[in-house]
């Protein structure tokens, strides 16, 4: 039997998702790690690190006093400072997604995000996002905690699993999403992951132009999506 199950909740990603910051956040952690003395720093030399938050990759690469102190005395000033320089502006069409859906009573908007709170904190305040968001839900210092922060959203809410969708741009979401049992809208228009890879793990559900957002998660609102039981 197939029924239709409505979205309820859209919970974003941030980075690569809802603003284009992998230049201002590579940049910074690599700047911070030479002034630590890790001369080899680049961008490529961070891959193997990600799914901790920023603070858990400092500690990972220096050691918990050093990466904290890292993070604390070096980063955060330095991710305030270069923020404007590094961040492009928003896109006009993700923006109106949010003034969309923050107009809605029928659904919930949450950000989910692998991010430590202060940095997020930081661009949502300096890109004027941070009033478009019911519940803020970010990163662990020891590794990737979207699964439990999805079913945190399911609590919080009243919800299952299946009325939230969830909107991502990495083949680690796919993994978290599906571990989670939460539909996934994968977007690859700042081409942080092969297009490839993101309709191998979601096939499907990946969009690569920020115009298609909005007809993708009206859709989900309107029509919900069916499912078979």
């Amino acid at each position: 039997m197939e029924v239709q199950r409505k979205t309820r909740c859209i919970a974003f990603d941030f980075d690569g998702t809802l603003v284009d910051s992998f230049p201002l956040v590579n940049l910074t952690m690599v700047e911070t790690l030479r002034r630590c003395g890790i001369n080899e720093a680049s961008v490529p030399f961070l891959d193997p690190y990600w799914g901790p938050t920023e603070k858990g990759i400092f500690e990972e690469i220096l050691g918990k006093e050093q990466g904290e102190r890292a993070y604390f005395g070096i980063y955060l000033p330095l991710y305030e400072k270069r923020h404007e320089e590094l961040l492009p502006p928003l896109d006009s069409n993700i923006l109106a997604v949010l003034k969309s859906l923050k107009g809605r009573k029928d659904v919930h908007t949450v950000l989910l995000t692998g991010r430590n709170l202060e940095t997020l904190e930081i661009s949502l305040n300096r890109t004027g996002l941070y009033p478009y968001f019911e519940k803020f839900y970010s990163g662990s210092d020891t590794g990737v905690n979207k699964p439990e922060n999805l079913l945190h959203v399911e609590k919080d809410f009243g919800l299952r699993a299946d009325e939230i969708l969830y909107v991502g741009d990495s083949v680690s979401d796919c993994f978290s999403c599906l571990k989670a049992g939460v539909p996934l809208l994968s977007v690859n228009y700042f081409r942080t992951e092969k297009y490839e890879e993101l309709q191998k793990y979601n096939p499907g559900r990946v969009i690569s132009k920020t115009v298609e957002l909005g007809k993708e998660i009206g859709e989900a609102l309107s029509y919900g999506r069916k499912l078979s039981l």
